[in-house]
């Protein structure tokens, strides 16, 4: 089995900046985001994230 993670990536920021010299980006490619893909050392459930109360429907 495969896994995967979405690693943000912010702007403007050193980490930022690592990526572009490490992969040899042209000047015009800003990396926003990172997707790494492997076997994950382990498994675990999936869970729901998504939080009702923090919905609003058109209102507070």
């Amino acid at each position: 089995d495969l896994g995967a993670v979405w690693i943000g990536v912010y702007t403007l920021t050193g980490w930022q900046k690592f990526i572009i010299n490490t992969l040899e980006l042209p000047k015009n490619i800003l990396p926003i985001a990172l997707i790494a893909i492997g076997h994950p050392k382990q498994t675990r459930k999936d869970r729901e994230r998504f939080e009702d109360d923090k919905w609003h429907h058109e209102k507070w």
